[in-house]
């Protein structure tokens, strides 16, 4: 057997292979673009759902803000007894 290794029709490496076969070549390098291209692509849309997601964000705080405010005074409104606040006089400290 390693007669047979050591021969003329050993196996080639890799290396070696790319240098005989420029098909290989320029499909690897073809490859590595396609990749690099989808990554690029990939990175880019994350950005931008990221960013719409912080806007969408920042715009529907006031809006919910709002929102549970006029229930707050409404039910405040409706149910006297859930206001804040002393029930009879309290005196006031003064400088």
């Amino acid at each position: 057997m390693a007669e047979e290794d050591s021969g003329p029709r050993r196996r080639r490496r890799r290396n070696e292979e790319d240098l005989d076969n420029p098909l290989w070549a320029m499909t690897k390098t073809a490859v590595k673009g396609t990749v690099d291209t989808a990554a690029f692509i990939g990175k880019g849309f994350m950005t931008v759902a990221r960013g719409i997601g912080y806007a969408v964000q920042e715009a529907a705080y006031p809006v919910k803000e709002c929102i549970v405010t006029s229930y707050d005074r409404a039910d405040r409104h409706v149910n006297p007894y859930k206001a804040r606040g002393p029930q009879a006089p309290v005196p006031q400290f003064e400088y």
